[in-house]
């Protein structure tokens, strides 16, 4: 299987003419958040038992943070 996209991309990175922050972060846009995952575990970036550590708890504010960030949902 040829790589032709793979290695322009990779070409282009090496010439200065794209940004490899920037490839990276268009390539996890554009793959699904499984493949994602797949590829921080396969490749040791991220242990796959931390999953649930690693979640947010979206805005649940604890019982002891001071009022003026409860209300501001910070």
């Amino acid at each position: 299987m040829s790589r032709e996209y793979t290695n322009k991309i990779i070409e282009l990175c090496e010439q200065g003419m794209l940004d490899w922050e920037d490839v990276a972060r268009e390539c996890m846009q554009y793959m699904s958040e499984d493949q994602v995952e797949d590829m921080a575990t396969s490749n040791e970036w991220v242990d796959d038992d931390d999953e649930d550590e690693d979640e947010y708890d979206d805005g649940m504010m604890n019982e002891s943070d001071p009022p003026e960030i409860a209300e501001r949902g910070w």
